[in-house]
Formats: C-alpha cells, structure tokens, sequence
C-alpha cells in the first residue's frame, strides 16, 4: 500500500522498523554461481504479490522472483555486470538497489 502524504512527513510508517533500511542485500557484489540473500524490514509481511525484478543496465527484465517472506535467497546465473534489483509490491516500486556481479 503507498504511503500517505502524512507518513512521509512524519517517517511513521506501519510496518517497518524505524532507523533500518527497508531492503538489505548481501552479498555485494555477488559472484556468478553465488547465492544472493535480499532480507525486507517489515514487522507485518509483505502482500503475497511482492516480487523481485531484475533489470540489466538497458532497462530489460530479465528476471522476477517471488518474495518468500522477510528473507529471500536468489541463485545468481548472470553474467558480470551491474544489476538493478526493485522489490516490488501492489505494482508499485518500494524499493530498489544495484548489484554488482563478478
């Protein structure tokens, strides 16, 4: 759900623990064949339709994997390269990071 005009002014936000980032990807930069573990900050969970999409540097999808609540692991197969990792819920962006692949 899209924060409110008020949420953003105050930085009350239900749901997400104050002073913490609202995703946590580690590690970066990744390794082809690596592991990558994306954690969410949120004391409620996430819609069952939150999703992470991966984007290259020309702007292309090339993948989407599904939340698995507030700890996500994602086998990495691509190649060396800067990615754009967007957690995505309700069709909306919440957040974004880039990833570095060696």
């Amino acid at each position: 759900m899209p924060l409110s005009e008020r949420q953003l002014e105050t930085g009350i936000c239900p749901g997400i623990i104050p002073g913490k980032s609202l995703l946590n990807v580690y590690p970066n930069p990744v390794g082809t064949g690596q592991t990558l573990y994306i954690e969410t900050n949120r004391h409620d969970r996430l819609p069952i339709n939150a999703v992470i999409d991966v984007y290259n540097l020309s702007g292309q999808r090339i993948g989407t994997y599904p939340v698995q609540g507030p700890s996500t692991a994602i086998n990495i197969e691509y190649t060396a390269g800067i990615y754009v990792f967007v957690l995505k819920y309700n069709d909306e962006i919440s957040k974004s990071i880039k990833i570095i692949v060696r």
